[in-house]
């Protein structure tokens, strides 16, 4: 499962862990460290954190890390996929066409 995010499925993944699936889980590093209300900001401050699967409630955040200490997770990944502001505006008069990935690497 790759870019696992929500509370539901990270269950149905440690189900079926438990029920001896053989099965690989994979996170990203913004769901551990954001949660929605940064995509929730009023216009570009809001823009810039649109992806998929989208942020999710800090709660949601709080239970993949603790998964994470349990090795539920099994990698954490960064899906680096930036954006200039010039792109993003491109979504400015409708939220379907701004273009969807954040940065999740920071270099300097």
């Amino acid at each position: 499962m790759v870019h696992l995010s929500c509370e539901p499925a990270l269950r149905a993944a440690v189900d079926a862990k438990l029920r001896g699936v053989k099965l690989h889980v994979e996170s990203v590093l913004p769901h551990f460290l954001l949660d929605k209300t940064y995509a929730e900001r009023d216009g570009m401050d809001g823009m810039k954190y649109v992806m998929s699967p989208p942020l999710r409630a800090p709660r949601i955040s709080e239970c993949s890390g603790l998964r994470l200490t349990r090795d539920w997770i099994d990698t954490v990944g960064t899906d680096h996929c930036p954006f200039d502001t010039a792109q993003k505006l491109l979504g400015a008069e409708a939220f379907t066409q701004i273009p969807n990935g954040i940065p999740a690497l920071r270099i300097g």
